[in-house]
Formats: structure tokens, sequence, C-alpha cells
């Protein structure tokens, strides 16, 4: 399937009729039954029935401990069985698993996907390929355009034409390009992906859109996210620090390079406001912490945390990716680094009443700490 194809589509994708797979522990069988059993008493208390994909991420973690404490009815749908899956160990219990890969690939996942969206109030979809990945574009289309659409469909074709659906779908702010020096960016402003992530990210919004225009009963929003930290999300700022620590980082460029971050609690705050107010529907959000730090800024506080001096050197950019192989930033981590963007949150702000309630000061040092409690030289 070609990109060029995928940018218009928003026809169905027909689904195949197949078995739901099998289940391959007894007791595994069991406890879902209960939890059904129990969810099913649970939405005649008129809780919502909530689906999130990419559950065992981050953001998927955060957002499910939220609706569970709640009341909702969470299903969750998991690529691989749990009894086959490290990561299912980290989804907080009280969830409803559905094992279905939103590619489709496999026949028997169809009717298995249907199941997971029939009822659904809300569905949260988290699931992509994420930047850092080597696939190719095919693959980035496959998972992260056509398994939105089968997701989409599946919804439509499992629920009738009086029941809606509100669909949360994570974007990135990365569609307007990785360096838009000079320019304050809203949700008007022009897109410019670079690279099959953002490409794909921007060709999902387009199959969204173009989905609720032609079905009442499905309704949008997208928030097009920052670069998210904390719970979850350690792993290339733990590299940063040290890097800082070790007196081994350098400026990418003059340090003055504008960088977008949101902290993974405040995203799902965002998220769970849009759900709960109708005037997020089919509306686009840019989702940041609002405040538009430097480059030179963050560094220099992580270096107070660690106790150690801000870097004093700069690399140029354009060789910013040799610099990556000898150090332990892979170069999608220096990309970031290298970008430059500020956006506007001055429309999520005033429609849905949102502020941020982290703050690097408070929880950037928080995750610093953390970092010297695990790795103290």
């Amino acid at each position: 399937m070609r990109k060029k194809e995928m940018e218009t589509m928003a026809s169905n994708v027909p689904q195949q009729k197949t078995l739901k797979p099998p289940l391959s522990k007894k007791g595994w069988e069991r406890r879902v039954s209960a939890q059904k059993q129990q969810a099913s008493a649970i939405s005649r208390q008129k809780n919502r029935v909530v689906l999130v994909t990419g559950a065992a991420t981050g953001i998927g973690i955060a957002l499910i401990k939220r609706l569970l404490a709640r009341g909702d009815e969470v299903r969750v749908l998991l690529k691989e069985h749990p009894s086959t899956n490290e990561r299912w160990k980290g989804i907080p219990k009280g969830v409803i698993p559905y094992v279905a890969d939103i590619r489709l690939g496999n026949g028997e996942h169809s009717k298995v996907l249907r199941e997971a969206c029939s009822g659904a109030d809300v569905i949260y979809h988290f699931a992509s390929l994420g930047r850092k990945s080597k696939a190719s574009i095919d693959d980035f289309i496959d998972i992260n355009v056509v398994g939105t659409e089968n997701l989409i469909n599946a919804f439509i074709e499992s629920n009738s034409g009086e029941s809606a659906v509100h669909f949360i779908f994570i974007s990135t702010t990365q569609v307007y390009g990785m360096r838009r020096p000079g320019v304050v960016l809203t949700e008007e402003s022009e897109t410019k992906p670079t690279g099959p992530y953002a490409e794909t990210k921007l060709m999902a919004e387009q199959v969204i859109q173009a989905f609720a225009d032609a079905h009442t009963n499905f309704r949008y929003t997208i928030f097009r996210t920052g670069t998210l930290y904390g719970n979850g999300y350690e792993g290339p700022y733990f590299k940063l620090f040290k890097a800082i620590r070790d007196q081994k980082m350098r400026y990418i460029g003059s340090g003055d390079s504008h960088l977008l971050l949101i902290h993974v609690d405040d995203a799902v705050k965002a998220m769970i406001m849009a759900a709960d107010n109708p005037k997020s529907v089919n509306k686009v959000y840019n989702l940041t912490d609002g405040v538009p730090y430097t480059q030179r800024q963050l560094f220099e506080k992580a270096a107070t945390f660690l106790g150690v001096p801000p870097p004093k050197r700069a690399i140029n950019p354009a060789i910013v990716k040799l610099f990556a192989s000898f150090s332990d930033m892979n170069p999608e981590e220096f990309d970031f680094l290298a970008s430059d963007r500020v956006v506007s949150i001055a429309k999520l702000k005033a429609e849905l009443n949102f502020k941020p309630d982290r703050t690097i000061d408070r929880d950037g040092k928080a995750m610093v700490d953390d970092f010297l409690g695990k790795f103290r030289k």
C-alpha cells in the first residue's frame, strides 16, 4: 500500500469473518470471564466503557490508573497474549484484556477487535510505531494509518448508528516539522512533517477526520503532544543526565533552540478532560506544558539538580549524529535536542480550562533524584 494512496483513504477496510483466538491458559480464561461479568454489572451503573490501545506504554498505564479510580470499565487491546507478554505485568489489575493486532494480519483478530470496541463510549488510541523505529515507510503506514482505520471500522461495524464513541488520538507536534524557529505554532499552522513517524501520524489524523465527516456517531479529539516525561519515560532522560553528570554533554548549536515537553500525568489529565467535555468534539489541540524552554535552560536546570557545572561546549548540528555515535544517546534523541519549535496551547486552555499541574522544577528534579538514587558513581 502506497503512502500517496493512504493520504486520501477513508473507505472501510474489509474485515474477514474469523474465530476468536484461543486463550492459552484455563486460569486466565476464568479470570477474564469473571472480569467481564463484573464489567457488565459496572456498565449497568452507567459508568463509561473505555478501550485503551498502547496500554503498556507509560501514558497508557497512567491513564488506566485514573480511569479505574473513576470506576470506568477499562478494556485494553494487546498485540500479544498476556501469558507471553512481559509488559502485561505493568498494566494495573482490573482491566479486561483483548488480544488482537490492529493490522489484522492474522485473520483471527478481526472478531476480537470488534468485540473490544462493542459498546465502547471512549477509545483512547495510543498504539503506534514510534519515531525511534527503524521500520520501513510501509510498516509505519500499516500500523499508524491502516491500524487506526481498522480500529475505527471495528467500532462502526460493532455498534448501531445510535451508539456514539469519542475517539481520543495521540498525535505529535512533529507534524509541524522539527525546526520552525521564529514562529508560535497554533493548531491552524501549516504542517510540515519530516520522517515516516510524523508523516503517518498526520495521515492518521486525516483518516480520523474523514470518518467523522462520514459517521455522525464517530467523534474525535486529536492531541498534538510534545515530548513526554515522568514515570515510564525515564530512559532517554537518564542518558541525558548521565552525559551532563559526566561532563560529556554538548549544546546542540547555540543552545537557544526551543524544546516541547509535557509531563505524562498532565497529558492524561488533558485527555480525560477532553473525554468529559463536549467542547472538545472534533477538535485538534496542541498539548505541552506551555513553557518555551530553551535547550540551554533545561541543561542548566539538570546540571543544578545533579550538582555539577552545566555544559561549556557546543557542537554543530550538522555533525550531531556523528557525535551521537560516540555517546550513549541515539541519533533520534539528538534530533529532539536539535529541534526548535514553540507551540501555543491557548486553545486548550480556553476551551477545556486546561492548566498543567506538573513543573520541571519539581517533577524534573524528581526524575534527577531518581536517577541519582539508581546510578550514583
